[in-house]
């Protein structure tokens, strides 16, 4: 009954005369049914009352797409630009040739055409279009291919009448081809004229480059480009998590033919598990933050549904697991709530002992709270809790210190959150460490597992939680630098399912932050100079500087009661010192896009002011 209302409203929606108000609509209700589908009319209700939280998510999305339109405009090169792209690509000093693998069956031949269109009008000309088609029966199909292949030279083409699928089709494509670097496109989707200028530009200030993915966005059925993705950097363990990079995905050549092509076995998800086996044997991975390919919703299309292709998740989760084998990585996939995205839930090795640290001051209530949320939801028995006490007068609060069931540790100074938690690293064997707020509240079992897994890590340096205000909004979802400041905490808004996954940051927050003792000793641990704000971002900077990878998971799940205890502090010279180690100003967050607002998390810049340059963060 519930299916049948949804689908007679969105036949009703498609009467709405306005474009996009018809094409918001049917969004809407195409997600809701996918819901249904998927996950069951139990928990479609349980999201659709959740309205303080998917009716501000509605208008986000109604005002990004909005922005959209404003940013093409601003950004979308024009015919003189074009020209110019045309020019300077006489200066450049490598003028790579990119094939392009296109797979085809019984594509629509307004689609196919307005797809090879797109290659024809490139910019840069170095490219051949490698075309496979499938058996296709219909002959508008035929037709367009021969047509296209008699009248341009550097389209070639390659028939079959057996169906074989898209991943065989696609290596039948990738025989045709001769050029340095392969880049992938769907028979029906398409490239902006800008974009293998963009690659080719790339490749020449970063020669060495082997894997090259950009930003995307949508074309709905009237046409309209929609739902822009601004991705970040090069982030492993997103990629784990979904295929976020996705398109467009150019690789060299002999990469792509040294492990294997894609694999049959795969399809729907042939090129997330060609993305992971690519990633295995190179590091020189580049992302440009530009949106240079478009994805068609069709009807049928993953684009517009997750119910599209429900063999493609199958497919993702076995590439996954065949990724963690070739990795030796003991872990399991575990599906999401959100169709095609995963956990990669990774088993602790041996008992390694964890010291929880947590700095107090007459804070009683918020303390023995923490601690008996704490003792209640972490599952794991080898925990030392260590309450460090910064000069408690509050009799109650003393009170409760001498009659608790952990370790107390005096720090009878001037508050300097840095010293507190080095002085209590020193005291303990622990091999690692949990510093934790006590104005926090655990709420998800198990939460200090979810950390040490990626705690234990040894590529991994820094593990942030998730944290909530007591209202349920997100609080902390990873650290931003250069957001709204020098730092600050994110709240990902429902960007694309973002903030309910594993993914890599720039820094997280020490309210609730795992680190093994060996990496804490390496740096150092906190710098004290900065007594009160920054000191966690600095460890997290400073970590990754060693090459160590910082880590976000949502699935250590927090209310955090923020600066319930000491309030709100930030002192001046931490914020200078901070700012002057880093080199905040004109530098921006490899893992937030150049093109996002560095006001309001997710929403799209529009003027200088609003973004950073596309440069990394880098200290003195």
């Amino acid at each position: 009954m519930l299916l049948w209302l949804l689908r007679t409203l969105r036949s009703a929606a498609e009467l709405i005369p306005h474009e996009r108000p018809r094409g918001q609509a049917l969004s809407i209700l195409r997600r809701a049914e996918d819901v249904l589908l998927t996950e069951g009319p139990l928990f479609l209700a349980s999201r659709s009352l959740r309205v303080w939280r998917w009716i501000p998510g509605m208008i986000r999305s109604v005002r990004r797409d909005r922005q959209y339109d404003k940013w093409l405009k601003l950004h979308s090169p024009s015919k003189e630009e074009l020209q110019t792209m045309r020019s300077l690509i006489e200066k450049f000093d490598l003028l790579p040739k990119i094939s392009i693998i296109m797979p085809v069956y019984n594509t629509d031949s307004r689609l196919l055409r307005a797809a090879i269109e797109s290659v024809l009008s490139q910019a840069y000309p170095y490219w051949e279009l490698c075309i496979a088609d499938d058996a296709s029966t219909r002959r508008e199909t035929l037709d367009t291919l021969a047509a296209y292949e008699e009248a341009e030279e550097r389209i070639r083409v390659s028939r079959t009448d057996e169906n074989s699928g898209i991943a065989s089709t696609s290596n039948r494509a990738l025989e045709l081809s001769t050029g340095e670097f392969v880049a992938f496109l769907d028979h029906d989707d398409e490239l902006k004229p800008n974009a293998l200028f963009e690659v080719a530009k790339l490749v020449n200030h970063h020669p060495d480059a082997d894997l090259i993915y950009s930003d995307e966005d949508k074309q709905d059925q009237n046409g309209r480009l929609c739902q822009p993705f601004f991705k970040p950097d090069w982030s492993p363990d997103l990629l784990l998590s979904t295929n976020y990079a996705n398109h467009l995905t150019v690789m060299r050549k002999d990469l792509v033919d040294k492990v294997g092509g894609l694999r049959p076995g795969y399809d729907g998800s042939q090129d997330y598990d060609l993305w992971l086996r690519v990633t295995e044997v190179t590091k020189n991975i580049h992302h440009i933050p530009l949106p240079l390919y478009t994805w068609y919703m069709g009807e049928g299309s993953a684009a517009a549904s997750t119910l599209a292709k429900p063999y493609a998740y199958e497919a993702a989760k076995r590439a996954l697991f065949d990724a963690l084998s070739r990795r030796e990585i003991d872990a399991s996939v575990e599906e999401t709530h959100a169709k095609g995205f995963y956990r990669i839930r990774y088993r602790i090795k041996g008992t390694p002992s964890v010291a929880v640290v947590i700095p107090t001051r007459d804070g009683m209530p918020l303390l023995a709270r923490c601690i008996e949320r704490l003792q209640a939801t972490a599952g794991y028995p080898h925990l030392e809790i260590i309450v460090v006490d910064n000069g408690s007068q509050d009799q109650q609060t003393l009170d409760f210190l001498s009659s608790g069931d952990f370790k107390v540790l005096s720090y009878p100074h001037p508050f300097n959150f840095s010293a507190i938690l080095n002085h209590a690293s020193r005291t303990t064997n622990s091999e690692h460490l949990l510093f934790l707020n006590d104005d926090t509240e655990p709420i998800s079992n198990d939460w200090v597992e979810a950390m040490m897994e990626h705690s234990q890590r040894s590529e991994v340096g820094a593990v942030g939680a998730r944290l909530l205000y007591p209202n349920g909004i997100p609080q902390h979802e990873g650290i931003v630098i250069g957001l709204g400041g020098p730092a600050a905490n994110l709240d990902h808004r429902g960007y694309f399912n973002l903030g309910g996954i594993v993914r890599n940051f720039s820094a997280v927050t020490a309210a609730c932050l795992m680190t093994r003792a060996s990496v804490f000793q390496e740096l150092g641990g906190f710098d004290e100079r900065l007594a009160v704000d920054y000191n966690d971002v600095d460890y997290c900077l400073r970590a990754r500087g060693r090459g160590y990878l910082v880590v976000y998971t949502p699935y250590a799940e927090l209310i955090h009661h923020h600066s319930a205890t000491r309030g709100s502090l930030s002192p001046e010279e931490d914020h200078a010192l901070f700012c002057s180690r880093w080199r905040v100003d004109g530098f921006r967050d490899p893992y937030y896009n150049p093109n996002l607002s560095l006001k309001a998390p997710f929403d799209i810049a529009l003027s200088p002011d609003d973004r950073a340059p596309p440069v990394k963060l880098q200290a003195k």
